[in-house]
């Protein structure tokens, strides 16, 4: 691996044990841990793109899910990047760049901790994950067409433009940086457009969430004084 002051870094097996891949901000690896030279047998499975919202997804933690899907983690941004095929070689394994859009960012390099458990007895291991366990929620979208202005906004007069000109309504959740819902409101639209205040609300980063039309947006909301 390259030799850097940069700390963003993580590592995962894929579920056969197979690939240890290797991930260092902008670069991701793939180690044969059966091939006789495992040095030699580093393949560079992708490079940071440069999506940056709001801020860049370098690679960061990574972690095998239950779904045998590897989740590459980053630093305070609201993607998370996945390895679909983990126990494929090379880029057969299928790395997907900021595939699942959240609602909020997360902490600087915290990703979702968990025990495995689903490795039994050490006398009759079990398997690691079930590659049919599937997600059912629905997918959040990174705002695409839609609009809040002024942004930075002091909280007041805070007017929102939409794409939905067929909707009467949109579902609004306001999260601040801990992820913590603080505001909510059932939106009346008018041409796909509305306006609402958040004056009561201190000073900092949000993300707000819209539904509406079976679409479900998220777009980062700053509010300055």
């Amino acid at each position: 691996m390259p030799e850097d002051d940069g700390f963003q870094a993580g590592t995962a097996f894929s579920p056969s044990g197979q690939y240890l891949y290797a991930s260092y901000k902008f670069e991701l690896y793939q180690y044969d841990l059966w091939a006789p030279d495992i040095e030699a047998s580093r393949i560079l499975i992708d490079t940071y793109d440069g999506y940056a919202y709001p801020v860049p997804t370098h690679f960061s933690n990574m972690q095998l899910g239950p779904d045998c899907r590897i989740y590459v983690f980053c630093a305070s941004c609201t993607t998370i990047h996945v390895i679909h095929n983990p126990d494929e070689g090379g880029t057969d394994c299928n790395f997907e760049q900021n595939a699942i859009q959240l609602p909020f960012g997360m902490r600087q390099h915290s990703n979702s901790i968990y025990p495995n458990y689903r490795l039994g007895p050490i006398d009759n291991p079990g398997e690691p994950c079930d590659p049919g366990i599937v997600n059912s929620s629905s997918t959040l979208l990174p705002a695409k067409g839609i609009s809040l202005f002024p942004n930075p906004s002091s909280g007041e007069a805070i007017h929102l433009q939409t794409g939905w000109t067929e909707a009467n309504t949109a579902e609004a959740i306001l999260f601040n940086a801990l992820g913590q819902p603080v505001w909510q409101r059932t939106l009346e639209l008018f041409g796909g457009n509305a306006t609402f205040q958040l004056d009561h609300l201190p000073e900092g980063w949000y993300q707000l969430s819209l539904r509406a039309e079976g679409e479900q947006n998220v777009i980062p909301l700053m509010i300055q004084r």
